[in-house]
């Protein structure tokens, strides 16, 4: 990629900084379409057009560092499919995510912890700070990240409860060729060997769908979204919405539709599978299931040390 762009230039007889706007969205768009070739998506493609954005993008394109950070997500990308494939992501193997996947995960939090430890941040008036301190300070402390989740919904809840709105959790799950493992353990024979991205694309876009929908109808629920795996980790959604009392019928029935649709006949009269709606009653425990069950998880299985996030906690 690096030669292609040094052989553009010298056709073009300047620098990318020296192009004017058709020469660079020319470039732009040749070096794309030979990443994508390679079903590589390249920096900034579905970004607006902005010069400096562009100018950016094409030197990603040719920067052999780049390159190496991006084929590694891709390795473990097509690794982690190819272990969820053969069964090695189950119930009955390792829940979640593959063995490998999580030793390399907690192995780089190792080191990221050793590099926080190491370095020191240095302001314009010479004070000096423990990086490791004012990392533990904010929200990448995932102690922090979820007391403000936390406080966030609580807000939401009593802006619901002063505009006399009522709440409603949800739970959606993909249609089952999106499975890779049955409830069991076992193989699924439906499944259509998507990758748990496709799965959580086919999510977002027929949320995308049926709110727009929704707004079409003059609907405009408000709240809360959270994504969970299951044990093949294939994802499924969490939402609490809050809207007036009237509107519930309409917009319950409204998603229950589009997220029901696709393999309609695989559910029967069975759609609570694919979509279950409750009402919210205030302490029943909702918000704990929607935040802390799905939080809980991140501040634990990074495996900070213990004090890590008690100590950041407590301040």
């Amino acid at each position: 990629m690096a030669e292609m762009l040094g052989t553009e230039c010298e056709a073009l007889g300047q620098n990318v900084s020296d192009m004017n706007v058709e020469e660079l969205d020319w470039l732009y768009c040749h070096l794309g379409r030979e990443m994508l070739a390679l079903r590589i998506v390249p920096p900034a493609w579905y970004a607006p057009w902005e010069r400096d954005r562009i100018c950016t993008a094409i030197l990603r394109m040719a920067s052999p560092d780049w390159w190496g950070r991006k084929i590694w997500r891709l390795r473990c990308d097509w690794r982690e499919n190819q272990l969820r494939a053969v069964g090695a992501v189950n119930k009955k193997a390792h829940a979640y995510v593959s063995a490998s996947s999580l030793i390399e995960w907690q192995e780089q939090r190792r080191k990221n912890r050793d590099f926080f430890k190491s370095h020191e941040l240095v302001d314009e008036d010479g004070n000096v700070s423990s990086l490791e301190d004012m990392i533990n300070k904010s929200t990448s402390n995932p102690a922090i990240r979820r007391h403000e989740l936390m406080a966030r919904m609580a807000g939401v809840e009593l802006v619901a409860q002063s505009r006399g709105d009522v709440g409603i959790f949800l739970t959606i799950t993909c249609p089952s060729k999106y499975h890779s493992n049955i409830a069991s353990g076992h193989h699924n024979a439906k499944w259509n060997h998507s990758t748990v991205a496709q799965a959580q694309c086919y999510l977002c876009r027929v949320w995308n769908r049926a709110t727009a929908k929704l707004k079409r109808e003059d609907l405009r629920p408000y709240g809360f979204r959270v994504a969970e795996p299951h044990h093949d980790g294939t994802p499924h959604w969490h939402a609490l919405l809050f809207m007036p009392q009237e509107q519930v019928k309409a917009t319950v029935a409204i998603l229950r539709t589009y997220f029901i649709a696709e393999d309609r006949d695989e559910l029967g009269r069975n759609t609570g599978a694919r979509f279950k709606s409750k009402k919210w009653t205030h302490g029943k425990g909702q918000q704990r299931h929607t935040s802390l069950n799905t939080f809980r998880r991140i501040s634990t299985a990074t495996r900070w040390p213990v004090n890590w996030t008690t100590k950041a906690a407590s301040r």
